[in-house]
C-alpha cells in the first residue's frame, strides 16, 4: 500500500531523516516515457492504467531526443495499449524529496531522480558517491554490472522498483572564486551541499563548513552570495543556468554520482507479466545506451563552458593524493549511519577484482 512507502528498514544502514534533492537522472524518465508510451499507442483503446511521473529535467533537453530516436524505437515492440504516462517536467512536482513524498501517498507513479533523489530513497546508493571510489567509468560499470540486482533488491524494500540504473556521472567543482587546484581552496571555498551526508562529510574532512540548502535554492544563493561553490555535472550546471555564475570549473574525479528511474512498487506489480518480461529483455540495453549517451553529453556540455568563458583546471596528482588521503576515513564513518558495512565490502571486493584483473592484462575477462 501506499502508505508503507516510506517505512523505515529494520537493520542496516538508517534512513536519513530528511530527503535532500538532486538532479540529472535527466535521462532517466523519458526511458519509462518510451517504454510505457509505446503501450498506449498500440492499439488505439482506452488504457486500463493512466500514470503519472515527475522529473528536475526540462523538457526537451538533449536526453529526450536521444530517447525518441534511439530508445523508443526498441520499445516500441512492448506494448499492448493499455498505458498512458503523463511526464511532469522541469519541478513542477517539487523537487526530488517532494516527488518522492508524493510517490509515498499515491499522488505519482513514478520518478526520474538525480543523485540525491536516489539515494535518499536507497541508502545503499550512497556507497556509489564516496569520495575518491571510482577511478573511471570502466570501474562504476563492472561493478554496477555485478551489482544490479542487489541495488534492484534495495530499492524494492524502499517501496519503488529501479526502472532504470543510470549515470549522474563524475561530478565537477564549480566557483566563483576558487581554482581547487590546491588544497587551501577546499577549506576556504563557501561550499552549498544538497546532495547528502556523503557530500557534507566530505566537506569536514577537507575543514570545511557546507552550507545545506535545498536544489531550487541553490542558484538563487550563489546570486544572493550565501555560498560561492558547487559539486554537480555540467548539464545540471548549463540546464539550471547556473553556469552565468561561475568563473572556475574543476574536472578532476572526485565523486561519481548514479541517477535512476523508479516505479513504486504496487504499481509496477500490477502490469501484465508479458510487460515485465518484454522489460528485462531490453533493460541492459536501455541502460548501456543511456549511460553511453550522458556521459558523450556531460563532455560536450564542459567543453561548452570552456567555451563560454569558465576556466578549466584540474587538481595535480600530488594534491589530489594529499586529499584523498584526509578523506578516505569517511569511508568507514559512515558505515551503519548511511549505508551498511556489507555494501561498501561487496563494492570494494568487486572494484579490487577488476583491478586485479586490469593489472594483470586480464580485464576482458571480468567484464
Amino acid at each position: 500500500m501506499a502508505s508503507l512507502f516510506f517505512l523505515r528498514r529494520k537493520g542496516g544502514a538508517l534512513h536519513a531523516s530528511t530527503l535532500r534533492p538532486r538532479l540529472t537522472a535527466w535521462a532517466a524518465l523519458p526511458v519509462l516515457f518510451a517504454f510505457l508510451f509505446s503501450a498506449g499507442a498500440a492499439l488505439g483503446q482506452e488504457p486500463r492504467f493512466n500514470w503519472k511521473f515527475a522529473t528536475l529535467a526540462p523538457e526537451g533537453v538533449g536526453y529526450a531526443v536521444q530517447i525518441k530516436h534511439v530508445v523508443k524505437p526498441k520499445l516500441e515492440e512492448v506494448g499492448q495499449g493499455d498505458i498512458r504516462i503523463k511526464i511532469y517536467w522541469s519541478g513542477v512536482m517539487g523537487d526530488d524529496a517532494g516527488i518522492i513524498r508524493k510517490m509515498r501517498f499515491g499522488h505519482l507513479n513514478g520518478a526520474g531522480l538525480t543523485g540525491s533523489g536516489s539515494i535518499s530513497l536507497c541508502p545503499e546508493m550512497s556507497v556509489l558517491s564516496l569520495p575518491f571510489l571510482f577511478s573511471d567509468y570502466d570501474e562504476v560499470d563492472y561493478v554496477r554490472k555485478n551489482m544490479r540486482d542487489d541495488f534492484e533488491s534495495y530499492m524494492e524494500t524502499s517501496g519503488a522498483f529501479l526502472f532504470a540504473f543510470i549515470d549522474q556521472g563524475f561530478d565537477q567543482i564549480y566557483s566563483k572564486k576558487y581554482s581547487f587546484t590546491k588544497e587551501e581552496d577546499f577549506r576556504a571555498a563557501r561550499f552549498l551541499t544538497w546532495y547528502g551526508p556523503v557530500e557534507e562529510e566530505f566537506y569536514r574532512s577537507l575543514g570545511n563548513n557546507p552550507i545545506p540548502v535545498s536544489f531550487p535554492r541553490v542558484l538563487p544563493s550563489l546570486k544572493d552570495d550565501v555560498g560561492d561553490s558547487f559539486m554537480g555535472p555540467a548539464i545540471l550546471v548549463v540546464g539550471s543556468t547556473m553556469f552565468t555564475m561561475f568563473k572556475h570549473v574543476n574536472p578532476t574525479f572526485i565523486r561519481y554520482s548514479p541517477a535512476c528511474c523508479v516505479i513504486r512498487m504496487e504499481d509496477w506489480n500490477s502490469l501484465p507479466q508479458e510487460y515485465v518480461d518484454a522489460y528485462y529483455s531490453l533493460r541492459d540495453g536501455i541502460e548501456n545506451e543511456f549511460c553511453v549517451q550522458n556521459r558523450r553529453d556531460d563532455k560536450k556540455y564542459l567543453v561548452a563552458l570552456s567555451k563560454y568563458g569558465i576556466s578549466v583546471t584540474r587538481t595535480d596528482p600530488e594534491t589530489v593524493a594529499a586529499i584523498r588521503e584526509k578523506v578516505k576515513p569517511v569511508w568507514k564513518e559512515l558505515e551503519g549511519r548511511v549505508y551498511p558495512p556489507e555494501v561498501l565490502e561487496k563494492v570494494t571486493t568487486h572494484l579490487q577484482q577488476y583491478r586485479n584483473a586490469k593489472a594483470s592484462g586480464q580485464e576482458g575477462e571480468v567484464r
